[in-house]
Formats: structure tokens, C-alpha cells, sequence
């Protein structure tokens, strides 16, 4: 009964969103409950340098690599990766999400897969596709809902934003097998979302993605935004958030390349109006961000403390582990060393309820759950 109406209220988005904040008011007011899903990222390692990726972005890629390769030891194994499955299985964790990096490096990406979902895990993952193989795509037709590939744009500007030539067409070539093992079991899943982050680069050619959907057979796609903040929202959030009780994470400090932000808003308005038109024409819906004007688009993209959100729930529905165990209240923060714990020590249950996580939560709520890092992330929303 109870499972026949969690997976109701997911297969409708209204319904889970109140869902969600329901849940999330009884955990923070009431009696600390589990996270409804947990992010893993389960490795460091991409073979893409996106402009707008604060762990591969191109002034810092050459030092990132040599750090992963260095700490590639350190990465939770296949057992440990399944150990946590079973640890959130047992405390009612509903959704698992594989992260990287790009989680297709990981050799054991099917095994893990399989494993999470036949122990009831609604599992999602988000990669660019460029490593696919009829045995992945097999595993992800079989095990996996949803998916989600990052595809920014044509060919040329795809591959001028990720820094990589021909990544474009191995990350087309990637869907289309995914495609055929879905026609080839007779499957709709997974449910393919093609994301596009926009840049400076892709502002003013986002109508190009509707050819990439229409070409891919795929109904829908969505934009997103760059995750960025600086120095001086950094300094802020420390000064309202106890000391970091743990090392940052080593790769990087959510910075992103300034060139990545010089978004001219009449160019992205324009841009965003031509889109919608080539989607309707071709039957395609389209999820855009929803600046209201183009004084808002300037304000997001040149003042690091704009936000279009209110408050945050990320810290009481959801957590992040690292790809070396440790526990994190999200990514953002993961940066300023706000590091819970780690699996190795513990376990997650034991860290999800630990004294630093509790007084990081209660620290938060009196923030307004909402602090200047966390301006730019697609977590927080407006309330009102």
C-alpha cells in the first residue's frame, strides 16, 4: 500500500514537490528523518574540461588531474559502494544518484547499478555519455528510470565548451546505443533528459538544441544554469555558520572562469524566444530558467549574492558522499570544508545523526536556510 502510493506521488511532480516539503518540515520541526536520496559521487576522473565546471574547468585541470591520479587509491571500492546501498536501504533512503567526474570511468558503473536497484533504489545518473557500451546501456535499460546527459549545444559549441574535440559526436553516439537496446527489450526507460548549461558560449545558439532532441528521438530537453559564487559570498557564509569541522574538498572552491558568465541578456532573451518557437514546431517541450526579464538575467549572471530562491531543504531530504567517503551536507559547502564524517568511519546513519550535523542543520535554519554560496544553486527555491 505504502509503496503502491510513493511511486503515485513520484510520477507527479506537483504532488512530490509537496511531498517533499512536507516531509522536510516534519524533519526539521519534529523528529530528524532519513534523507529521501543521497547523492554519490563516485569518482573525480573526466575526460571532458568544461569551461564551467569548478573541478575540470580549464585553469585548474592540469593540477585536478594530478591530484585524482594521485588519490585514485582512495576512491570507495565496489564492496564499499555496496555497503552504503544496504545501509540506505535499511534506513528507508528511496533515491540514490550517481554522480562524477563522469561515473562511466568507474569499470563497476553497471554492477553498482544493478546491485542499487535490486535492492529497491530509484537510481539516476547524470554523464556525458561518451563511454557507453552495450553493456552500460543494457544495465541502464534494464535498472535505471531516468538519466541525464549533458549535451551544451551544437557540435562546435559543444565541443568549444567541454575543451575536448569530437566530444559531441561520441556524446550523440552514446544516446543512440541507449536508444536502440530501448527499442531492442522493448523499453521506455530510462527516460532521457538532455541538459544544457548556459554559458557565454551557447547564450545565443540555444535554438541548436532542438535539432540535437529532434535528431536523438527525444521529446523534451532542459537549460540549466552555471553554479558559480566568489571570494566575498564565501567570507559570508562563514560568518554565519559554525568552523568547519572538516578538510574541503580537495578540488577546488566553486569558482568558475568569468568568461563563462559574460551572458548578454537581450542575446540569451533572443536566443531563449527562437528556442521555444523551434521547439513547438517540432513538438518538443523545453524546460528554460524562468527570468522574468532581462534586468534579471544581467543581475544573476554579474552579482554573485542574486538569487531567484528563497530557502533551501537540501540538508534534511538529501546528502552528498564523496567519491573518498566523506560526508558532506551538499556540494556547495563541501567546498568550505564543512565535511560531516566519512563511511569509513562509521557509516552514513551514524554521520547523518552526528552532533556536527545536527548543529550544522540548527545554524542553517537560523540562516533562513539560505546562505550567499547557495545563491546560484538549483536547490533553493522561492517559497512565496
Amino acid at each position: 500500500m505504502f509503496s503502491a502510493l510513493t511511486k503515485y506521488i513520484a510520477g507527479r511532480p506537483v504532488l512530490r514537490l509537496l511531498a517533499q516539503r512536507l516531509y522536510c518540515r516534519i524533519s526539521r520541526h519534529v523528529i530528524l528523518l532519513p534523507p529521501l536520496g543521497v547523492a554519490l559521487e563516485t569518482t573525480y576522473s573526466c575526460n571532458w574540461r568544461c569551461k564551467m565546471c569548478f573541478h575540470h574547468r580549464p585553469e585548474v585541470h592540469a593540477k585536478m588531474a594530478k591530484t585524482i591520479s594521485e588519490r585514485k587509491a582512495e576512491e570507495l571500492t565496489t564492496t564499499e559502494i555496496k555497503s552504503l546501498v544496504d545501509e540506505l536501504v535499511s534506513m528507508g533512503v528511496r533515491h540514490l544518484s550517481l554522480h562524477g567526474g563522469e561515473p562511466l570511468i568507474r569499470p563497476d558503473f553497471s554492477e553498482i547499478l544493478e546491485y542499487a536497484a535490486t535492492r529497491g533504489l530509484h537510481v539516476t545518473a547524470f554523464t556525458n555519455a561518451t563511454l557507453m557500451t552495450g553493456e552500460i546501456a543494457e544495465a541502464m535499460v534494464r535498472f535505471m528510470p531516468e538519466l541525464g546527459v549533458s549535451i551544451h549545444g551544437g557540435e562546435q559549441v559543444h565541443d568549444a565548451i567541454t575543451g575536448i574535440s569530437g566530444s559531441f559526436q561520441k556524446s550523440i553516439a552514446g544516446v543512440r546505443l541507449i536508444q536502440k537496446t530501448k527499442m531492442r527489450l522493448g523499453s521506455k526507460t530510462p527516460q532521457i533528459h538532455l541538459t544544457c548549461v548556459v554559458t557565454a558560449d551557447n547564450c545565443g545558439k540555444l535554438d541548436e538544441m532542438v535539432a540535437v532532441a529532434a535528431d536523438l528521438g527525444l521529446d523534451r530537453f532542459g537549460l540549466s544554469l552555471p553554479t558559480f559564487t566568489s571570494r566575498e559570498a564565501i567570507d559570508d557564509t562563514y560568518a554565519h555558520l559554525p568552523e568547519p569541522c572538516g578538510a574541503k574538498c580537495f578540488l577546488g572552491d566553486s569558482l568558475v572562469d568569468a568568461s563563462v558568465l559574460k551572458v548578454e541578456s537581450s542575446i540569451y532573451k533572443a536566443s531563449i524566444e527562437r528556442m521555444k518557437a523551434a521547439a513547438e514546431r517540432a513538438g518538443i517541450s523545453v524546460i528554460p530558467y524562468p527570468f522574468s526579464s532581462e534586468q534579471e538575467i544581467a543581475a544573476y549572471f554579474a552579482n554573485p549574492f542574486f538569487t531567484l530562491g528563497g530557502g533551501c531543504d537540501y540538508l534534511w531530504y538529501s546528502s552528498v558522499v564523496s567519491a573518498f567517503g566523506d560526508i558532506y551536507p551538499c556540494i556547495q559547502l563541501s567546498f568550505l570544508g564543512f565535511r560531516m564524517g566519512n563511511l569509513r568511519d562509521g557509516g552514513f546513519r551514524k554521520t547523518w545523526k552526528n552532533t556536527a550535523y545536527r548543529e550544522f542543520r540548527r545554524k542553517f535554519l537560523e540562516s533562513g536556510r539560505h546562505l550567499s554560496v547557495c545563491s546560484k544553486c538549483c536547490s533553493v527555491f522561492d517559497e512565496s
